[in-house]
């Protein structure tokens, strides 16, 4: 009797250990099929391609403004982003208490303004650059076309503004916009002295 009751247990010891072992192996098992199905999920869906400004010539990519960086700054970014990133501006100003521009010139190694950013609750809502950043462009994304030659690149603009440098001045430059792409051209005296990018509710 005392053998039959020693077999027993022993029996009844190892049916728990494998019945443990295989509740063990099928938690492995299955936690094997999902960690890669996870991994599969994330490259399937990367983020949107963009494109640095002081590496890519823009004129005839598919892009939308949102895409481009420039010094690694991109529209949506918040103040403390584009602080983070290049530092504070060499000026700024406040036409309204939402609203706020920044200027770069020698904290970004130039000589003059070719910088400057809208920020609108905070956030970057139009970038645009001076010829003075010409320094950092390359191929045909340079600020120094004429009228003729912008709509070469660029082709036909959606709308065509004309807009005075100051209130009340009978100077005015011309802005091409092209919205689709996000994308404003601005001209002179026929000549271009400024590339804009903006978000579509930037428009005005």
């Amino acid at each position: 009797m005392g053998k039959i009751r020693r077999m027993k247990r022993h029996l009844m010891k190892n049916r728990i250990w494998y019945v443990t072992g295989i509740i063990l192996l099928a938690a492995i098992m299955i936690s094997m099929t999902l960690i890669p199905q996870k991994q599969k999920t994330e490259v399937q869906q990367p983020g949107p391609e963009t494109f640095e400004i002081e590496e890519n010539d823009i004129v005839g990519l598919d892009f939308q403004a949102g895409q481009i960086t420039i010094k690694g700054v991109r529209l949506g970014d918040t103040v403390e982003q584009v602080i983070e990133k290049i530092g504070y501006p060499d000026s700024q100003a406040s036409p309204a208490p939402s609203i706020s521009n920044v200027e770069y010139s020698k904290r970004i190694g130039l000589d003059d303004t070719g910088l400057i950013i809208h920020f609108n609750n905070g956030i970057a809502k139009r970038i645009t650059l001076r010829a003075p950043f010409n320094k950092y462009l390359i191929g045909n994304t340079t600020i120094s076309h004429t009228k003729d030659e912008v709509y070469r690149l660029y082709g036909k603009p959606d709308e065509i503004k004309h807009i005075p440098v100051s209130q009340n001045s009978p100077i005015v430059y011309r802005s091409m916009l092209y919205k689709s792409k996000g994308l404003e051209v601005l001209l002179r005296g026929g000549n271009q002295i400024g590339l804009s990018f903006t978000f579509g509710d930037e428009y005005s």
